[in-house]
């Protein structure tokens, strides 16, 4: 089998639908040993490297039967979560939770809590009990 140019490479990966390209990206982090998670930062390293990141994360569910199906829809909708998955957090939130929820990077706190109120509210509103983190991490 010949190589594959760049392009077909980028035009194949353009026609997958995004349950395709998530198990791509987990394969290739299988295979390859790599994540897609930032680096951790060294205590030595300068100030310059740092950036901030702000995530809201789900410490407890105390939902209605009601809303169940519309907080699975939810998860699935924020945290890119299969179905299945964002099932078993709301069946079983003891083992787990806690789950971050959505990740801001380059954000003011006061920007980030702006941008994320209507999810906040709304998670609220379907029994979710919400902790914030705002933290200086390594990123490149």
């Amino acid at each position: 089998m010949a190589n594959p140019s760049v392009e077909e490479i980028v035009s194949a990966i353009d026609k997958k639908s995004l349950l395709e390209l998530r198990d791509l990206a987990e394969r290739f982090q299988e295979k390859f040993a790599v994540t897609a998670e930032p680096p951790k930062a060294h205590p030595e390293v300068e100030d310059s490297y740092w950036t901030p990141s702000y995530t809201l994360k789900i410490v407890r569910l105390d939902y209605l039967p009601e809303n169940k199906l519309r907080l699975i829809k939810l998860l699935r909708n924020l945290s890119g979560c299969s179905l299945k998955d964002a099932k078993a957090v709301v069946d079983n939130p003891e083992a787990n939770l806690p789950l971050n929820v959505v990740t801001l990077f380059h954000m003011h706190p006061s920007e980030c809590e702006k941008e994320l109120r209507p999810v906040r509210e709304e998670l609220e509103s379907l029994g979710a009990v919400l902790e914030s983190d705002y933290n200086y991490g390594y990123f490149d």
